[in-house]
């Protein structure tokens, strides 16, 4: 698994390339924590290369947006292949995120609330 973070304006968009897997969560929940350490409170999760998520990276994920909303933040999710889609749809948790189809238009979401 591979972690590329970018700022747009005050949005900081993290594309996930691989699994989300038990074997990489540690790191994956590592860039995100360091995220929150430096005061990123809107992050876009960018899932086009994302080819699986496992349970315990869907933890993960749901772990952060419950610290994010603590600081007043949110977590958006973008380009979700139909298997991850899937995913969050069979677990009945697509309905706490906000998702986009463009990266473009979830980083503007956050722009349009302030």
């Amino acid at each position: 698994m591979t972690v590329r973070i970018e700022e747009r304006n005050a949005v900081s968009v993290v594309s996930v390339e691989g699994s989300i897997s038990q074997e990489n969560v540690p790191i994956f929940r590592l860039k995100l924590q360091e995220l929150l350490e430096e005061g990123r409170t809107q992050i876009v999760l960018d899932m086009k290369e994302a080819q699986y998520v496992s349970s315990i990276g869907l933890a993960a994920i749901i772990d952060f947006k419950t610290k994010m909303a603590k600081t007043g933040g949110d977590i958006r999710l973008v380009n979700m292949n139909y298997l991850v889609k899937n995913l969050f749809e069979i677990t009945n948790l697509l309905r706490k995120f906000k998702v986009f189809s463009d990266t473009d238009e979830a980083v503007g979401s956050f722009l349009q609330e302030v």
